[in-house]
């Protein structure tokens, strides 16, 4: 239900209450990407998706080079560039994130890699934290461990220290889980779609906005349902 609309013009936010609470047309919003990384620019989804869908990514503890999760410099996971990064799994099942640190390199790119990438200034030009991402608090729900608590931090190096290596936290997301229910068995394993949904799809970018991605409405004819692989089967112009 939407009570409240926020605008912003030159830098200002502004926000009206509406005279009457509309509901909105989707039933869900639909990211569709080329790959198994949360879209940057809504890190809140970011948080909840290390905690609890990151195994594709992170499947054993480790550390390497990998594709990043976490907003590095714009330009770098355009250009398809890894970050080093170190994880803990926890061992008890289903081996969810414990403990993740991604890591900059100290320097800046340009969008699709096309400029040679310049570093920045000392001292972060040999690199620092970038994020990180720890559980809190694990609850345990019929032998399965899953996060009851858990966090997620955003770095930036502050640029007016030229002397000490000084980060200061760009945002932090705390995520906790109230309750887990315990739910039927399924033996149809496909995911079905809410009968409605908006859905942000980065295969085709808007070249119109300017953006990488188009956006569009999507729904299951009456009586019908859909999955989420005719979704991705039926492609959709921007």
């Amino acid at each position: 239900m939407v009570t409240n609309i926020t605008t912003t013009s030159g830098g200002v936010e502004k926000t009206v209450k509406l005279k009457t609470p509309q509901r909105s047309w989707n039933q869900a919003t639909i990211f569709v990407r080329p790959d198994p990384l949360p879209p940057y620019g809504f890190e809140h989804l970011t948080a909840v998706w290390l905690a609890f869908g990151s195994r594709s990514h992170f499947p054993a503890t480790g550390q390497g080079a990998v594709d990043p999760v976490v907003f590095i410099e714009k330009g770098f996971r355009e250009s398809q560039r890894k970050t080093e990064s170190q994880w803990t799994v926890e061992a008890v099942p289903p081996g969810l994130l414990e403990f993740m640190a991604e890591f900059s390199d100290g320097k800046t790119y340009e969008p699709g890699g096309k400029a040679t990438p310049k570093r920045l200034p000392a001292p972060y030009d040999t690199g620092f934290t970038n994020a990180f991402f720890r559980t809190l608090e694990w609850t345990n729900v019929m032998g399965l461990r899953f996060p009851r608590k858990f966090e997620l931090v955003k770095l930036q190096p502050d640029l007016a220290s030229p002397t000490e290596k000084k980060l200061t936290i760009a945002y932090r997301m705390v995520g906790e889980a109230h309750s887990y229910i315990v739910g039927k068995p399924r033996t149809n394993l496909a995911s079905i779609l809410p009968k409605r949904s908006q859905v942000i799809d980065y295969r085709y970018p808007d070249a119109g906005s300017r953006t990488e991605y188009s956006t569009y409405k999507f729904s299951a004819p009456e009586g019908k349902t859909l999955s989420a692989q005719q979704l991705l089967d039926g492609k959709r112009s921007p």
